[in-house]
């Protein structure tokens, strides 16, 4: 029996741990290849790789890309496309929210967020353009804090507000011209290392948040959103395109 993803390549950014690991631990199963993508943890990605080849029998690799360098989309998908003919899924999850308080925020930690947040995942995109396969998939991660407002958070706000903008410009750019669709995902408070670095002070500001989400009183775990990252995936959402998706339990609704 075919796998819903049999024969699919796939990119996943930021693959090393949390909702990236846990969304291409569930595109292999789903029978793609993958190549899974990380800045510093090389241990981490590296043993996921092996662990799905392992479990699934399908192609697994771990490169490194830091998404926060110029000309990094570029490489990476010159690499890639030494291992795939094709790309048929790209999932943009790669992120950085170093952020803090605009009295406090300087020049270069701005640039950097919007370039890990914004530019490289919409230039992975641009340089997968020759590669792409039959109905190709781009899923981005976003987050609720692209429309709420809150104090430690205004550049990763930005990035990831500019990031739904791209979503919907990708899908009308590249959409017929490919039979690609884009969507973007709206992911909220996850157990995730970005979520546990969190500043202490926006920590406790969530919790009555959580403790009102409609879904479950609790925060996403990253196969959540990974559930929601394989349907996107799959050429059952043909039908479904430039669109932000709620996965944040009904945190916030879209």
């Amino acid at each position: 029996m075919s796998k819903l993803l049999e024969n699919r390549n796939a990119i996943v950014t930021g693959a090393s741990r949390g909702i990236g690991a846990a969304t291409a631990y569930t595109l292999a199963k789903n029978g793609a290849n993958v190549v899974l993508t990380y800045a510093t943890s090389a241990g981490k990605a590296e043993d996921l790789a092996k662990k799905i080849i392992e479990d699934f029998g399908v192609k697994a690799y771990a490169i490194k890309s830091d998404a926060s360098e110029y000309g990094s989309a570029e490489k990476l998908v010159a690499e890639v496309s030494k291992l795939f003919k094709t790309v048929d899924i790209l999932v943009n999850n790669a992120g950085f929210d170093d952020d803090g308080l605009i009295a406090d925020l300087t020049e270069d930690r701005f640039h950097k967020i919007l370039q890990v947040n914004t530019v490289y995942p919409v230039l992975l995109v641009k340089h997968c353009i020759p590669y792409f396969g039959t109905k190709p998939r781009v899923v981005n991660t976003s987050s609720v804090l692209a429309r709420q407002v809150t104090e430690f958070a205004c550049s990763y706000s930005a990035s990831k507000a500019g990031l739904e903008s791209a979503t919907k410009s990708i899908a009308l750019e590249l959409g017929q011209k490919h039979e690609l669709t884009c969507n973007a995902v709206s992911v909220g408070t996850t157990a995730t290392d970005m979520w546990y670095r969190s500043d202490p002070a926006m920590l406790e500001a969530y919790e009555p948040q959580i403790k009102a989400t409609p879904a479950a009183a609790r925060i996403a775990e990253p196969q959540d959103i990974a559930d929601i990252i394989l349907f996107l995936s799959q050429e059952s959402s043909r039908w479904v395109t430039g669109s932000t998706i709620c996965a944040n339990g009904g945190m916030q609704f879209i």
